[in-house]
């Protein structure tokens, strides 16, 4: 699946419908939560109507299970010294994003360079969520400036309080962290965290070997993980005024994506799959999900954001247990 031609749109997030599907006479699940990104050519939201799946060849049937009704978010701020250029509209998204979701969604704040450096433990209070923000200082740009976020993103997704997804707004660079990317990716494999990333990155182009790879390997991890990438590299600033401001198109380009991202958490098609133990589903893409529109047409894969973790029958769920794999 590649997201990337989504990254220019300035449409509305979407609404979705919850779904599940399931094997007769079956003793391993999964549940997997499936976005649908807009389509730029049809200008407009795509409602999804009828839900494919397909697990090693066999057909599965969607029915309705019910969604969560509150979800818990950590929200990650590179601070670190080469995030300076972008720090007046990064420190913003950060307050636009706690602002975003519904007031029962508990949301957790962490600021980090090359260790966190301001955290604070999920909660629904927006006010002190705010006031978390605000209180992180620029950082200033120095040559020697160390940003650890493989450690970081690591650390939060490992934390014994869990969370349904990460937010991560950073322009890529990494180069104090312990953990390679080899490693961050297994350790995101093993959890059930969705990765969301708002990239950063300098029109002139990479200054750092770090931060010419992140794009990729960023949007490669948000894709395995079921998130979707944002690309600020599209918002631009206006030449007069102080303090700085971006211009209207970039400033709907942010009501998009924030809309997006709310519904990507919030409200996405919850596809519970089951299936015998025999099957082994396996590969890069373990269930083929495919989604119609309401005219029956292919939704294409494309416009899909999923998880592509394969995911692992556990002792419990052999014996007949019914305990979902992954129970985001």
């Amino acid at each position: 699946m590649h997201l990337r031609g989504f990254r220019a749109l300035a449409l509305a997030g979407l609404a979705f419908c919850g779904c599940c599907a399931a094997f007769a006479q079956s003793n391993c699940e999964v549940t997997i939560p499936v976005v649908v990104l807009p389509d730029a050519n049809a200008g407009a939201a795509t409602v999804p109507g009828k839900l494919s799946i397909q697990v090693d060849g066999g057909t599965v049937s969607p029915t309705e299970i019910p969604k969560p009704r509150s979800h818990r978010v950590a929200v990650l701020l590179d601070a670190s010294g080469s995030m300076e250029q972008h720090w007046h509209f990064a420190k913003d998204l950060a307050s636009d994003i706690v602002r975003a979701f519904t007031p029962a969604d508990e949301v957790a704040f962490i600021a980090f360079a090359s260790k966190p450096e301001a955290t604070l433990a999920a909660t629904a209070d927006r006010e002190l969520l705010l006031s978390a923000v605000n209180a992180v200082m620029q950082p200033k740009s120095t040559k020697a400036g160390r940003t650890a976020m493989f450690d970081t993103l690591a650390s939060v997704v490992q934390a014994e309080a869990h969370y349904d997804a990460v937010v991560l707004i950073t322009d890529g660079g990494d180069n104090a962290s312990r953990m390679t990317g080899k490693e961050l990716k297994k350790v995101v494999a093993a959890s059930d965290a969705r990765i969301f990333a708002f990239l950063f990155l300098d029109r002139a182009g990479p200054t750092t070997t770090e931060e010419a790879e992140a794009p990729q390997f960023l949007g490669d991890l948000v894709e395995f993980s079921g998130g979707i990438d944002f690309l600020p590299l599209q918002w631009d600033l206006r030449t007069t005024g102080k303090p700085a401001r971006l211009d209207d198109a970039s400033a709907r380009r942010i009501t998009a994506f924030l809309q997006l991202l709310k519904n990507a958490i919030d409200n996405p098609t919850l596809v519970h799959i089951s299936w015998p133990q025999g099957v082994q589903p396996k590969g890069k893409n373990p269930f083929k999900i495919e989604l119609m529109d309401e005219k029956g047409k292919k939704i294409g894969n494309h416009r899909l954001a999923y998880s592509r973790r394969t995911p692992h029958c556990s002792t419990a769920q052999a014996s007949g247990a019914a305990a979902p794999a992954n129970p985001n």
